[in-house]
């Protein structure tokens, strides 16, 4: 808190005073754990907007075909927050492997335009 003449100014950790959209995640890392193969499992991910300017949502994108990233809402307003819904299948290949994937969020936050989630989990037979 700063005070300024006869106005206190509050200041936050969770709010970007900067110019702009800030994009935000809830967690940048995401572990399924284990997971039967040909399994499908799923995953919220909260994405906030921390600056203030509308966050924008251009697209988002995965580095395989096993794992999906779904974006609520395209436009964030400042302060507030959507959902991204992650879900990933576990693929046969993969059994007794530790996997890791990633989800890359498009956006018109100036500082970083590409925001990305790692998905981590090790594929086990299914029955075991």
């Amino acid at each position: 808190m700063q005070k300024a003449g006869s106005k206190v100014i509050l200041s936050s950790p969770f709010i970007d005073e900067s110019e702009g959209p800030k994009l935000v995640l809830s967690e940048d890392v995401w572990d399924f754990g284990e997971v039967e193969e040909r399994k499908q499992t799923s995953h919220i991910v909260f994405i906030k907007n921390w600056g203030n300017e509308d966050l924008v949502i251009k697209k988002s994108r995965s580095s395989c075909g096993c794992t999906v990233g779904i974006v609520e809402e395209m436009i964030v307003p400042p302060g507030e927050q959507t959902k991204l819904g992650i879900s990933f299948r576990a693929d046969p290949e993969e059994v007794g492997k530790k996997v890791q994937k990633y989800i890359y969020i498009h956006s018109n936050d100036l500082t970083n335009p590409i925001k990305s989630i790692k998905i981590v989990g090790r594929v086990v037979r299914k029955g075991v």
